[in-house]
């Protein structure tokens, strides 16, 4: 059934639906704010248990220690019609052998390709710790249809080929591990539990206001915490205005691409 999304009382009433159900599970037929949008995925990742829970599940690591850095920034010019997002966060791991490990993680959201690439020529931050990029898509690649990849580096011997078990502080720190989702490509399943979270994301369920989506699916309870607070998000008057705004923007910018 259609919900106006602008009455308050019926949208409330519509968000009631998510109740428990079979154990750990959540029933869920509910209108959540859509994390494509950055003021939708900023005011998600500002709560940090959920930036754990989101990290750590991407990662597929132990997050002991979680904090916010101050390198939040969007990169938008009309110019060059960039529109990135980018937010930081310090992170000590218990990884899977027991070791403890302190990392950087950088968190990139993109609406398509060239993005990526220019932003990265105003990037480039020295540090001495490992640095773990993950970025959140709007666009599909060309030639992968994984709607999440990992990228590992694997060091090899230029000359023989041959894969190299030694590591170096200094080759850590030439490249990035990343992870990689596109979001177009995300579709509901309970295949890991990745796939579980990243439902938030189905741009299937997108509303007439596309900053709305309709999450229609079964989240177990880990994971409620995060479709709770995009529901929550809705009922916020000062957010949405926001989201209203970074729509008004994406149309100049696909007007100006189609020029």
């Amino acid at each position: 059934m259609a919900v106006d999304v602008n009455d308050p009382i019926a949208l409330a009433h519509h968000l009631l639906f998510a109740s428990f159900n079979r154990g750990s599970c959540y029933t869920v037929s509910m209108i959540i704010a859509n994390p494509l949008y950055d003021a939708v995925f900023k005011y998600l990742m500002e709560d940090m248990r959920i930036a754990k829970l989101i990290i750590a599940t991407i990662i597929d690591e132990e997050i002991i220690e979680l904090t916010s850095r101050p390198q939040e920034s969007t990169r938008f010019s009309h110019q060059f019609s960039i529109h990135l997002y980018r937010m930081g966060f310090a992170a000590k791991i218990k990884t899977k052998d027991d070791q403890y490990k302190n990392i950087l993680i950088e968190i990139q959201k993109a609406k398509s390709s060239q993005d990526i690439i220019r932003f990265r020529e105003y990037s480039g931050e020295q540090t001495a710790l490992p640095i773990i990029t993950i970025y959140f898509l709007g666009f599909k690649l060309k030639h992968i249809t994984a709607q999440a990849i990992k990228i590992n580096r694997h060091y090899i011997d230029a000359i023989t080929g041959e894969g190299l078990e030694q590591q170096d502080d200094f080759t850590e720190q030439l490249t990035h591990n990343s992870y990689v989702i596109q979001i177009p490509r995300v579709k509901p399943s309970h295949q890991t539990r990745l796939a579980t979270l990243l439902a938030v994301f189905d741009q299937t369920g997108i509303q007439n206001d596309h900053y709305l989506l309709n999450l229609a699916d079964s989240m177990p309870e880990e994971f409620a915490i995060i479709s709770d607070r995009l529901a929550k998000a809705v009922m916020n008057q000062t957010l949405r205005d926001q989201l209203e705004l970074e729509e008004s923007v994406e149309s100049l910018i696909e007007d100006k691409n189609i020029q």
